[in-house]
């Protein structure tokens, strides 16, 4: 008690205050000045270690001296009747007054005024989970680690109060020794998760730490260290941790997704996190292993519902994005049996329904939209952070018939889409649709605000023309595989098509073309033939293109190609009259705004081959679908480039060129592929078509030019001709 009082006496109490709170008010401005400034985010570190090590040693000052009159003394040579301690103490009280004031100034304008002048697109409920670092002596146990930061992201994704950056973002910072402040600005989010995994055995050591991302302070950091069985444990842990310390309030239904425990055994957990980085990489190599590994944990565990929910996902992206000759109603079948498990289970979960939402829009009619967003809905809200989900759900809009499509519905998409590029703005998907949803109601202005992968800014022209970036990305690919020997074909193949959009037939030549299928080069020799001038049999183009017929069955699937390219032979399309006519049904049916160009195809066909009556009945279908179309404001560039070819095939060739004539924006690649088919399209005698394509030629010459310069740049251009 005595030694309390004269601590009192000599105002080190009172100096312990003062100093704590003026080194408080130092480290606050230094976190405001440091990114205002630009400067090193390792000087906040530095100003408090600084402030930390002087804090001991004010106290030993005050303690050991005295301010008299006469300057500074020691303590002990200070008489107590000349002591002016009492007066030193008043004035460190008015000083303590003082700085407590402005704290209270500050925490004032911090949360009541500047608070509500922030980014509304920036809360300070964002995050970013980034991949943690694989610590353990195994390089192959990466996959463990990736795992599990994105079973974190996932779970932070499904509270509703956080925005959480999605996974292509916060996976593109993987392995990059990145600036925080620059990752927090591209991936719009104010606040870090990262940390490392190290797996030994049965044993787990995991280490996260939450960093603001604008000055690097650590809100919190844990190290975990543990047996392997308490992996779903530490993750309800952790994210318990950062809602706390985000201060984000959990409802019921958020403490339930925290508390789910996937599954129990520890070999299916491990099967799952293996197989979900390879389902990302959509390719046929890649989704038949993630297809595997599913498989294998589904048999580990057989009330795995999240494993068997993306086995089904893995079918449905084979079919979509793989290279094997697998049907349609193979894949159905086998989702069919994931989904009557998981309802035997009884348990559901965000990813089952983004599974069932791809079962309906890609295994069932058009009829089926309804269930198809009921179950996207679903899973957005069980997960209104998914991207993917967000994704799927736009798309639901490009091939919504025009019939059932309102403003609503429209505008609707477009914030859906606005809200996935908030999520993953480095994702071309995300930011594909977004320009699309944006380009669909004439906001180009807006449009050419966008970055595509944070930093190449959007050409509106060149939109509609092929993308250079993304064929230069493509072709980066292409050569690391063919340094690698590697037999994945997509690569090989998407370099192709791009290559014969612009026509580059002297690279495309180049390309070894072993292991595509002869089907997926029919279009590519189609092309290459027409450009050349030579001559083409149809009927065995036709022929060849059946693939697709036993693949799918679907009437729409069947006829992809024929619309584009009918000869100017009564014979072959008088042989095919009938299976055009279904085709043109199907198109009228589905009343998809991308399948009108499909249906002036046909009456095309049908006009050359003098069969006026089924050219009426296409002309009646087609006027239903531009009076819905004109009621939209829904793609008008495309809408009314359509009108202006069907316009000039009724022989209103007037009325096509001043359509064409007036139009802002153009669809040259769609305008293009009318002038190289051997049956001429009415629109391409006209002055403004002519004018169009002579412009589209030269913005051609400049994209030949950079792809060229970027094809040497890879070493590509030293590849011999294969054929």
């Amino acid at each position: 008690m005595e030694f309390w009082q004269e601590l009192k006496r000599r105002n080190v109490v009172k100096v312990a205050i003062a100093y704590l709170t003026l080194g408080w008010l130092i480290v606050q401005f230094t976190a405001i000045a440091v990114p205002a400034l630009n400067l090193p985010i390792s000087l906040n570190s530095i100003v408090f270690y600084i402030i930390s090590i002087g804090f001991p040693i004010a106290l030993f000052l005050a303690w050991a001296f005295e301010l008299t009159p006469e300057g500074v003394k020691s303590t002990i040579n200070v008489k107590q009747d000349e002591s002016i301690a009492k007066n030193t103490g008043r004035k460190l009280d008015f000083l303590i007054i003082g700085l407590l004031s402005i704290i209270i100034i500050y925490l004032v304008a911090a949360n009541y005024i500047f608070d509500g002048k922030e980014d509304q697109q920036q809360t300070t409920q964002s995050i970013a989970v980034l991949p943690f670092v694989n610590m353990s002596s195994d390089a192959e146990q990466e996959y463990f680690s990736d795992g599990i930061s994105e079973e974190l992201l996932n779970l932070l994704a499904q509270i509703p109060e956080l925005q959480v950056a999605g996974r292509t973002s916060s996976f593109a910072f993987k392995n990059k020794n990145e600036d925080l402040r620059e990752i927090g600005d591209a991936l719009n989010v104010k606040h870090i998760l990262e940390g490392s995994v190290r797996k030994s055995g049965t044993k787990l050591r995991i280490t996260a730490q939450l960093i603001q991302a604008d000055n690097g302070y650590h809100l919190w950091s844990e190290t975990y260290d543990r047996e392997l069985a308490d992996v779903f444990k530490i993750q309800d842990e952790i994210a318990r941790n950062i809602v706390d310390a985000l201060k984000v309030k959990l409802g019921a239904d958020d403490i339930k997704v925290l508390n789910n425990q996937p599954t129990t055994n520890l070999d299916a957990h491990d099967a799952y996190l293996r197989a979900w980085p390879l389902y990302h990489e959509r390719d046929s190599k890649g989704l038949l292993t993630a297809i595997s590994l599913f498989k294998q944990a589904t048999k580990l565990d057989p009330q795995f519902v999240e494993a068997w929910a993306m086995l089904a996902d893995s079918y449905a992206m084979l079919y979509i994005y793989g290279e094997q000759e697998i049907t349609k109603q193979q894949v159905a079948a086998e989702m069919g049996r994931c989904f009557v498990k998981i309802l035997q289970i009884g348990k559901t979960t965000w990813h089952v329904h983004s599974a069932i939402g791809v079962y309906y829009s890609t295994f069932t009619e058009y009829s089926e939209n309804e269930s198809y967003l009921h179950a996207l809905e679903q899973a957005l809200a069980l997960n209104p952070n998914s991207s993917l989900v967000l994704a799927r759900l736009y798309n639901s809009v490009e091939v919504m018939p025009l019939t059932e499509l309102t403003s609503e519905i429209v505008d609707t998409s477009y914030v859906r889409a606005q809200k996935a590029y908030r999520l993953d703005p480095l994702s071309w998907v995300v930011t594909a649709n977004l320009v699309t949803s944006l380009m669909a109601q004439e906001k180009y202005e807006e449009t050419e605000q966008l970055q595509l992968n944070g930093n190449n800014n959007i050409d509106i022209e060149e939109f509609f023309l092929v993308n250079v970036d993304l064929l230069g990305r493509i072709s980066e690919r292409l050569a690391i595989d063919l340094k690698t020997n590697s037999t994945n074909m997509r690569n090989r193949f998407s370099v192709l098509r791009r290559l014969a959009t612009l026509q580059l037939w002297e690279y495309s030549n180049r390309i070894p073309k072993a292991g595509i299928p002869d089907q997926y080069l029919t279009f590519i020799n189609f092309q290459q033939q027409l450009s050349q001038n030579a001559t083409f049999d149809m009927q065995r183009y036709y022929e060849q293109s059946r693939w697709e017929v036993d693949l799918d069955g679907s009437s729409i699937a069947r006829d992809y190609y024929i619309f584009l390219a009918p000869q100017l032979d009564v014979e072959f399309i008088q042989k095919n009259k009938l299976h055009l006519q279904n085709a043109a049904d199907a198109y009228f049916k589905s009343g998809a705004y991308s399948f009108t160009l499909n249906l002036i195809g046909i009456a095309n066909s049908f006009r050359i081959s003098g069969l006026a009556d089924e050219v009426t009945k296409i002309n009646g279908q087609l006027e239903q679908i531009f009076d819905v179309w004109d009621e939209l404001n829904f793609y008008p560039t495309t809408r009314d480039t359509f009108k202006s070819i069907w316009l000039a095939e009724q022989g209103k060739t007037t009325e096509a060129n001043t359509l064409l004539k007036s139009l802002d924006i153009i669809d040259y690649y769609v305008l293009d592929s009318l002038k190289s088919l051997p049956s001429r399209y009415a629109i391409t005698e006209t002055p403004a078509y002519k004018l169009i394509i002579e412009n589209y030629n030269d913005l051609l010459d400049v994209e030949r030019a950079e792809f060229e310069q970027r094809w040497q740049e890879l070493g590509l251009d030293i590849l011999p001709e294969v054929n």
